[in-house]
């Protein structure tokens, strides 16, 4: 029987550890303290969020693409219809209709599928999916969603035609959401890349520094293709831009260098990775 991969593949032996972020604890107040006698409160910054939380305004705007994509399917269990025209549409999830954009097309050699990176938000958090396409139907949807959705898959039937390249209308509600849980297994070091397990890192891209949210990994070690490799598919977070970045970080054994790509950023819909190999060591943890 066929491994079937994702992005490219998970595996049932895939293991993942998370732990979400908490504030640090109360140190305490002496018991003669009255609440009264407290300090007023430093005024609130009404243009950043809490650390604990990312806020993004609404997108609404243009995304040019060098391929085209109409779907009309369905999945079995947990995803309900997909419906996308001119790669724009929405995605019922848990009978939840969710706005959603495709952004990434990835052939993969040696397999019979074409992919369709699809970037899915709610209010208070994201999903990403990848459509699994082939001569003009779809056979699977792999999904994960920031709200602790683990990755997942679903046989899909329907049609999925990939047509000429469009410039996508993208329309996606503005997010306010929790930080979400964090993996636990992974240390980056480099001169524009830092991550040390379940705390949020830093990533430089050209003049932008992001905080870098790890939430998902997939083992692609040994059913992927060879060389086999790690995935951390991470938030990059711009607090000062109120902007907030998908993108997925390979991490190739034995190699000094990490690659970043498959990005898309809201609210802008920029491309601030691109296909990018940054310079850094990685270990498990």
């Amino acid at each position: 029987m066929r491994v079937l991969p994702l992005v490219l593949v998970a595996t049932a032996a895939c293991e993942w550890r998370v732990g979400r972020l908490r504030p640090a604890a109360d140190s305490g107040t002496s018991s003669d303290t009255h609440p009264d006698d407290a300090p007023d409160a430093a005024p609130a910054d009404a243009g950043l969020p809490p650390p604990d939380r990312i806020r993004i305004p609404q997108t609404d705007g243009d995304l040019a693409l060098p391929f085209g994509l109409d779907v009309d399917a369905v999945g079995s269990s947990r995803i309900g219809e997909i419906l996308i025209e001119d790669a724009a549409g929405d995605v019922t999830i848990d009978g939840e209709r969710v706005l959603a954009v495709v952004h990434e097309r990835q052939p993969w050699p040696g397999f019979d599928w074409t992919l369709f990176q699809t970037l899915a938000v709610l209010e208070d958090r994201l999903y990403v999916l990848w459509l699994y396409c082939a001569d003009g139907s779809i056979d699977w949807v792999w999904f994960e969603g920031t709200d602790g959705t683990s990755l997942d898959y679903e046989a899909a039937s329907g049609s999925c035609v990939e047509t000429a390249p469009v410039t996508a209308r993208a329309s996606l509600p503005a997010l306010d959401m929790e930080i979400p849980a964090l993996v636990d297994g992974f240390a980056l070091d480099g001169p524009d890349l830092h991550l040390d397990g379940a705390a949020p890192g830093t990533v430089r891209l050209g003049p932008s520094e992001f905080t870098l949210l790890a939430w998902q990994s997939v083992d692609c070690t040994v059913d992927c293709g060879d060389p086999g490799w790690w995935e951390v598919h991470s938030l990059l977070w711009d607090p000062d831009g109120a902007r907030a970045c998908f993108g997925i970080f390979y991490l190739t054994e034995g190699s000094t260098q990490v690659r970043l790509t498959y990005s898309l950023s809201l609210p802008d819909l920029g491309d601030p990775a691109g296909d990018t190999m940054l310079e850094a060591d990685w270990s498990l943890r």
